[in-house]
């Protein structure tokens, strides 16, 4: 017999099932609303089998996640049950199917790197107004267009990184769409391609050398040399080179939407303030520190593919600390940069601003349970809603 699963749950996001390894069991998946990568959550349930008359059958699985009902069965016997479908429209099952298409979308994008790279778009931008005639219908114009540009460019990057690490993910993320078999590999070269040339064609239109060369120079060349397996090439098999890779791609960015803004929007020659070099040394040191703490819960499928970072050399505790320190030493630093401003308004908030994020930082460092896997990737997630914040600080240094 097979049936087709129809979910029903009270709650606002879709969950599936799978056969268990128990009698009469099933194994209930749901996203972690609290995840930005979008992984599962999992809990075995009971079947409860009964028949209504009429040989019309209704299977209820009843979970805090929601009921499941089996409305559908396709039989090859006189003897099995007659089937039993839905009697509300089709709309839910069409909205459900979005939501799902929309959600495998989500994690193939890996939508937390796509918002940090449109917040770094914005930022730059917001770093480049002397006066408020500066706002203008061009400014929000390129701001938008330039936004859109650096997310299909992380789409890219991202996809890129699916394709290359299939076996890899299988072991470290299975709920990764070519991995978990959402996606088939021709469905993701198809979309890392689009995703290429919706990127720069939007540079083209614009008339950006700066930016075109900087997403070529720092997406295309270092997003691609990270992930694919060629002579020369995969840098993500060493942290240094992971860590070399991901600060140039940065930084050239952070400088080509800088130099796009300058020369394209207010035609300004282009002269790096204190607060650009600061935005992008911190935005970098970031990534740097991102490269080396990301490979803390991949070391299980790492091991297989023979990459050699940090975290096998030395163990998962130790880099963790490594990388705790070096985010505290960066907002030391940011605060030796705001004791040198002229403006006292900008001082005083520079200070204190990066004086709270390291407290913030250090006292989830002192709950942090080193439990495994699960905990360094709430962990690393934490560090990326830091990061975020970070761009707002960066436009106190003036």
């Amino acid at each position: 017999m097979e049936s087709q699963l129809i979910l029903k749950t009270p709650i606002l996001f879709a969950v599936s099932a799978k056969k268990s390894s128990f009698p009469n069991k099933l194994n209930i998946f749901y996203p972690d609303r609290k995840s930005w990568h979008g992984e599962e959550k999992q809990c075995v349930v009971a079947l409860r089998l009964r028949r209504p008359p009429q040989q019309r059958f209704t299977t209820i699985v009843n979970k805090h996640v929601g009921n499941i009902i089996i409305v559908k069965n396709n039989v090859s016997s006189a003897n099995n049950v007659v089937p039993e479908y839905d009697n509300n429209p089709s709309n839910n099952n069409m909205w459900d199917s979005f939501r799902r298409n929309l959600d495998v979308f989500c994690r193939f994008a890996r939508v937390h790197v796509v918002f940090g790279r449109v917040l770094c778009v914005i930022s730059i931008f917001l770093l480049t107004i002397e006066k408020m005639s500066d706002f203008s219908p061009l400014f929000f114009t390129h701001m938008i267009l330039v936004s859109v540009a650096a997310a299909f460019m992380s789409i890219y990057i991202s996809g890129v990184n699916h394709l290359c690490d299939i076996e890899i993910d299988k072991v470290n993320k299975p709920q990764h769409p070519i991995a978990s078999g959402k996606y088939s590999v021709k469905t993701g070269a198809l979309m890392v391609v689009s995703a290429a040339l919706m990127s720069l064609s939007i540079p083209m239109f614009l008339g950006s050398w700066q930016l075109f060369w900087g997403h070529i120079i720092g997406c295309l060349i270092f997003g691609f040399g990270y992930s694919v397996d060629l002579p020369l090439l995969r840098w993500k098999r060493t942290s240094l080179m992971t860590a070399i890779s991901m600060a140039l791609n940065k930084c050239t960015t952070q400088i080509a939407f800088y130099m796009h803004v300058q020369t394209h929007v207010f035609g300004r020659p282009v002269v790096f303030s204190k607060s650009i070099i600061f935005a992008v040394a911190m935005i970098t040191f970031f990534y740097i520190d991102f490269a080396i703490f990301k490979d803390i819960s991949d070391v299980a499928g790492d091991k297989l593919d023979g990459i050699q970072s940090l975290a096998i050399l030395w163990g998962e505790k130790r880099v963790f600390m490594i990388c705790v320190s070096l985010l505290e030493m960066a907002y030391l630093a940011a605060m030796l940069v705001g004791a040198t401003l002229s403006n006292p308004w900008s001082k005083y908030l520079t200070i204190t601003s990066h004086a709270a994020m390291a407290l913030i930082l250090w006292n989830r460092v002192r709950s942090f349970d080193y439990s495994g896997p699960t905990a360094y990737k709430s962990f690393y997630l934490f560090l990326w809603k830091l990061f975020c914040v970070e761009y707002a600080l960066v436009q106190f240094v003036r």
